[in-house]
């Protein structure tokens, strides 16, 4: 396997794993969600939103770019359980 097809497989499990944990939550909330997860990691690293991959690709280089992602799969794992222990099931 070349070394781009191993990145792209990569990146596609990453993806995954985010879209499954946030599967969910209806339209609304999941781009809720995810607006506070951006919002998290840039307060934490005192960051500006452009400076984030997702949002501004052509601005980083591809470390910055698998570091960043793989923060944003660890933040959304952390809010998402942090949020299911809150919700209460009628």
């Amino acid at each position: 396997m070349k070394a781009k097809d191993i990145k792209e497989k990569i990146d596609n499990a990453k993806y995954a794993k985010l879209i499954r944990l946030i599967s969910i939550l209806s339209p609304e909330d999941h781009q809720k969600f995810l607006n506070d997860i951006d919002l998290i990691l840039c307060n934490f690293l005192d960051l500006k939103r452009d400076d984030l991959p997702w949002i501004n690709p052509s601005k980083n280089d591809e470390k910055w770019e698998q570091i960043m992602d793989n923060l944003r799969l660890v933040s959304a794992k952390l809010e998402f359980e942090s949020q299911m222990k809150k919700r209460t099931i009628h």
